[in-house]
């Protein structure tokens, strides 16, 4: 059996980020991107496959053309994950324009 203060220190590990061990249930990333499902952890997974300056994979005899086809590639991917984290910032604020907008169209009387 598991003591108190293990299960204790295990939670304010994770509660500071600095646990090695993920939180049980949260769900995988790449089965929720598959599924067309955005949260944080998937946009951050994304960004992940590609980082800022990953290693080339290919060898195109010419370097400079090398450079320009992975510089396009880490530019494509940063502007698309750039609006996926806009888009998902986005969404709360139109939800509360659209509560907002409902709410002056009902005017004084109690919701339903």
């Amino acid at each position: 059996m598991v003591s108190r203060k293990s299960i204790r220190e295990a939670f304010m590990q994770q509660a500071r980020g600095v646990s090695s061990v993920l939180r049980e249930g949260r769900p995988d990333p790449k089965a929720l991107v598959e599924r067309g499902i955005q949260t944080r952890e998937t946009i951050d997974w994304q960004a992940s496959l590609h980082p800022e300056t990953p290693a080339p994979a290919m060898h195109p005899p010419n370097q400079l053309l090398r450079q320009v086809a992975l510089e396009a590639k880490r530019a494509e991917h940063r502007a698309r994950i750039r609006s996926l984290r806009e888009n998902f910032r986005q969404r709360p604020e139109e939800a509360r324009r659209d509560f907002d907008t409902a709410r002056d169209y009902r005017g004084p009387e109690h919701e339903r």
